[in-house]
């Protein structure tokens, strides 16, 4: 994931500026000296002295995200075939990213999320609910949005466990908790059947059926971004270490 937020990013600075864009001019690891461009393995943060080490994470990432159809890579056995990824639309739909119109609908990331080095500090899933949570105000207007279950995970794939990341955001600062039925373990509440079933094993299956409401509310704090994301976790989780939460 930050490899693929951090390729979109080129691109936007990139084809927004009428540049071409073309990743072979950025190596993975390290290029000859006096390069212009720093590699791959610079912008993802990578710490380890050792080139070859370096070069292998960010071919992993590639590989991964030609797995999910996110890139398009060199065939096989060919020379840079890593060298000469192709950045492939966030829909899945195999053609090459397009960065929007001024009048496209999208989701807007602040340049501090990278800029602040977010994208290296949160994990995916604190990624992917921040998303979704910044998606859900976009289409609504209401001072602090939910999802339920069927929308969480039947619209953004975001199952229960990787909900639950929204603990960390709010501990960042990323998010604001509103907490509508304070004391519940879960965050959510079950709905009540107007007419209790008729046989035990009928209502078994009533209560896994039961549609669950989400009693938290979250408002994104984009601005958070500006602070520096390593001062900021290292000195969340410095405070709190894992485990934090019980739930």
């Amino acid at each position: 994931m930050p490899l693929y937020l951090t390729a979109i990013l080129e691109a936007h600075c990139a084809l927004g500026a009428d540049h071409k864009l073309d990743h072979r001019e950025r190596y993975l690891a390290a290029g000859p000296a006096g390069a212009w461009t720093d590699p791959w393995s610079t912008l993802l943060g990578d710490p380890d002295r050792t080139q070859r080490n370096r070069r292998v994470r960010v071919t992993r990432a590639l590989t991964e995200l030609e797995r999910h159809g996110l890139v398009e890579l060199g065939k096989p056995g060919t020379m840079n075939r890593f060298e000469q990824f192709k950045l492939l639309s966030e829909v899945g739909n195999g053609r090459a990213y397009g960065v929007p119109g001024a009048t496209s609908p999208a989701l807007i990331l602040p340049p501090q999320f990278h800029l602040s080095g977010w994208h290296l500090v949160l994990e995916p899933r604190e990624i992917a609910v921040w998303l979704m949570l910044r998606d859900l105000e976009s289409r609504y207007s209401a001072r602090g949005v939910g999802a339920t279950d069927q929308t969480r995970w039947g619209y953004y794939g975001v199952t229960g466990e990787v909900y639950t990341a929204h603990y960390e955001l709010a501990e960042f600062g990323l998010v604001e908790l509103l907490d509508l039925m304070p004391n519940r373990r879960r965050g959510r509440v079950i709905n009540r059947p107007q007419r209790p079933p008729a046989r035990a094993d009928q209502a078994s299956q009533a209560a896994e059926d039961r549609p669950r409401l989400p009693v938290y509310r979250f408002i994104t704090h984009p601005e958070a971004f500006d602070r520096d994301a390593f001062e900021v976790v290292s000195r969340a989780l410095s405070a709190s270490p894992p485990p934090r939460f019980n739930t």
